[in-house]
């Protein structure tokens, strides 16, 4: 018998000449040698070891292939679930409402971002993950949507109040003077002062998102473009050339869009820097406060701009955010465990908010602040000499 250092393996073989097989020195498994050429000391065979190292290397390739075919239809089918989405689907899983629950189920088949920003709208922004959604702060009063789609309202002013005949409502944001609804068929609803406009809606439609300011209304049509009725002043009414905006948010002088890639955009009133946003990047939320602007980014972190003499942008700190709403002097943030965090004017309490939990929706007023809890009911601190914080007794699920 020879000795036969294989080519493809290594391997060395013990060569019976009678059959010209050879047996493998490391797995003892005996396999044909073939083309037992010119070099006397090699043949071509395939050992035992040889055929293990194949297999294994087959099933590693094969994993890898499936790996990347499954990257390849996440990121060019489905669409890498975005940071609204997951907390969208998390609300949707943990929400006892069957009608939320309805308007989520398919939002992973979206292939567009925007069209699942539209579809989540009222989920996934100052104006959506519950705030504009269920509850919306206002300057002297509060408003709340139940699950039958119809309105509760407390708080100064007669007229601002005259809500009890809506119905069908899905959104729902409130001003200094007024509060507008947004209905399901897209057309939208307003009560109060009127002086400047800022309820002339009536001939709105295709809306998917609104915004109350001070004196003005602004609405978010389907189609990514952006209408504006009141008092417009600074110039805060001035977005008839937005376009691919995906949510909206009105202060009290100046307007904010937030677009389909994640830029924002702003007019009206900018003495304080509070329309400087053109560096933000990764944006998915936005609010707009008196005299500052708040931005949630798509990792949980806050930016902030304008006005910061009460410490209401002092957000740099803040980590794990799913919504913020941003007040008269006074910024508020939502959590992912459900716990509320609150800089800025407390002059009066609109930040006691440490011991808050089971949050699932936020909404900063002038001074005041409100929370809607999971099961439905609503917490408030802050002013109350209007009566803006007497929401106790709602349960809105």
């Amino acid at each position: 018998m020879t000795d036969y250092k294989c080519k493809d393996c290594g391997c060395k073989f013990v060569l019976n000449n009678s059959d010209k097989t050879g047996k493998c020195s490391k797995c003892g498994r005996v396999v044909p040698l073939l083309e037992s050429n010119k070099d006397e000391n090699s043949a071509k065979g395939v050992c035992g070891a040889k055929g293990k190292f194949l297999k294994k290397t087959m099933i590693v390739s094969i994993i890898i292939l499936i790996l990347a075919i499954g990257g390849y239809f996440l990121t060019t089918k489905l669409i890498i679930p975005t940071y609204n989405d997951i907390v969208a689907n998390e609300y949707m899983k943990n929400s006892e409402d069957e009608k939320e629950k309805d308007s989520l189920k398919d939002v992973s088949d979206f292939n567009d971002s925007k069209q699942k920003n539209v579809e989540v709208n009222g989920i996934v922004n100052e104006d959506t993950i519950g705030v504009g959604k269920y509850i919306s702060a206002g300057y002297h009063h509060t408003a709340g949507i139940k699950s039958d789609g119809t309105v509760v309202a407390v708080g100064e002013g007669e007229e601002e109040l005259n809500v009890e005949e809506w119905e069908n409502i899905v959104a729902i944001s409130t001003g200094r003077y007024h509060i507008v609804g947004l209905k399901s068929d897209g057309a939208v609803v307003a009560v109060g002062w009127n002086d400047t406009g800022m309820c002339d809606v009536e001939d709105w439609e295709e809306i998917v998102a609104i915004s109350a300011g001070e004196e003005y209304t602004v609405g978010l049509k389907s189609d990514g473009t952006v209408v504006a009725v009141g008092r417009n002043n600074y110039g805060m009414c001035d977005v008839e050339d937005w376009e691919n905006v995906i949510a909206i948010s009105a202060g009290i002088d100046h307007t904010v869009g937030l677009k389909s890639d994640g830029m924002v955009v702003a007019v009206g009133d900018n003495d304080d820097g509070h329309c400087n946003i053109e560096d933000w990047r990764n944006i998915v939320a936005i609010s707009a406060g008196y005299d500052h602007t708040v931005g949630l980014k798509s990792d949980g972190t806050v930016v902030a701009v304008g006005k910061n003499d009460d410490g209401q942008c002092d957000i740099e700190d803040w980590r794990n955010i799913v919504a913020i709403s941003a007040g008269d002097r006074h910024t508020v943030g939502l959590k992912s465990d459900g716990t509320v965090v609150a800089v800025g004017g407390n002059d009066i309490g609109q930040c006691d908010i440490e011991d808050w939990e089971d949050i699932v929706a936020i909404s900063a007023g002038d001074r005041h602040t409100v929370g809607l809890k999971s099961d439905g009911t609503v917490v408030a601190v802050g002013g109350n000499r209007d009566g803006q914080c007497n929401v106790g007794n709602w349960d809105l699920f």
